[in-house]
């Protein structure tokens, strides 16, 4: 659709007549519910350029966006918090409450939500927001929120206690998350942990951005470092057979330390990045990856010559 309206040259006010129309068509049915919430964030995301006495008339649709994402079982995250239509909400003597709901459910947890029902419970009524319906969501959430904050591993008891249930219930909320694709972990019942290996992100912003331009650097770094390392030493390997006729020659092994040189310019470039490139161990001491290589392939020549 997007380019069908770049094509057809279709304004502003038309594509957000369009976008509330479908979203209005598409709200009555509850298994469109969420294609009716990604037109109305079309809608909101047209005002992004727009001066304050103008994208003031999309309040109404930002309070809208933001029960129909509270209200949605299996909508765990959003980019609404960064929209400046619905941003102008947070200052705005009528809608500030509903904000605040909105960033409860994408920033914090459980307790902030109860917390928060408990002194507005008549104004989100108002909304057809019952306490009950969304402790689930909020649970759900709020166990999201302790895998991308408790490197990696998770205590029994602090899911307990976060998300307000028995002992015996904490595994069921475990596998809940797991089967909503919202967490892939293992537990250990022995050790009383959760393991997580991955987890989705209530909210993808600059802390988002920065944890994850690290880990691509890291993992640019790892994969580099393998298919190198898997060359060398198939090289090194040759050099160790018995007949002379089937070792390298000297400028394999040349290449060898080439490929050795051009590694610790990449773990240097790492570092200058600010990560943390991996160490290994060699003869009882930890040395970055390209020492060994490069200190193999002067064995290599010596031997060869």
């Amino acid at each position: 659709m997007d380019n069908l309206l770049m094509e057809w040259n279709i304004g502003v006010q038309d594509q957000r007549k369009l976008y509330c129309t479908i979203a209005n068509i598409l709200k009555d049915s509850k298994s469109l519910a969420r294609d009716s919430f990604k037109f109305l964030t079309k809608y909101l995301a047209t005002f992004s350029g727009e001066d304050a006495y103008n994208i003031g008339e999309a309040k109404e649709e930002a309070v809208r966006t933001i029960i129909e994402f509270v209200k949605a079982p299996d909508m765990f995250q959003c980019d609404l918090l960064d929209m400046p239509a619905v941003a102008q909400l947070e200052k705005d003597a009528k809608y500030a409450l509903v904000y605040q709901l909105l960033k409860i459910f994408l920033t914090q947890q459980l307790d902030a939500y109860l917390d928060f029902y408990e002194a507005n419970s008549t104004l989100l009524k108002s909304y057809g927001l019952i306490r009950e319906d969304f402790l689930v969501k909020m649970r759900l959430m709020s166990l999201v929120d302790l895998a991308s904050t408790e490197s990696g591993q998770i205590s029994y008891p602090l899911i307990k206690d976060t998300l307000q249930v028995n002992d015996d219930k904490v595994e069921m909320w475990v596998v809940k998350a797991v089967t909503a694709k919202l967490i892939d972990c293992k537990m250990h019942q022995m050790n009383q942990i959760v393991i997580v290996s991955c987890c989705t992100e209530r909210i993808f912003g600059q802390h988002q951005w920065q944890t994850l331009q690290e880990k691509l650097v890291t993992w640019r770094g790892e994969l580099i470092a393998l298919e190198r390392l898997r060359e060398f030493v198939k090289i090194a390997w040759n050099c160790l057979l018995d007949q002379g006729t089937e070792w390298p020659s000297i400028d394999d092994v040349v290449q060898s330390l080439q490929i050795a040189l051009q590694l610790q310019q990449t773990w240097n470039n790492d570092m200058e990045m600010g990560s943390h490139p991996k160490m290994i161990r060699w003869k009882n001491r930890s040395v970055q990856p390209s020492v060994v290589l490069i200190t193999m392939c002067c064995h290599m020549l010596v031997h060869l010559t």
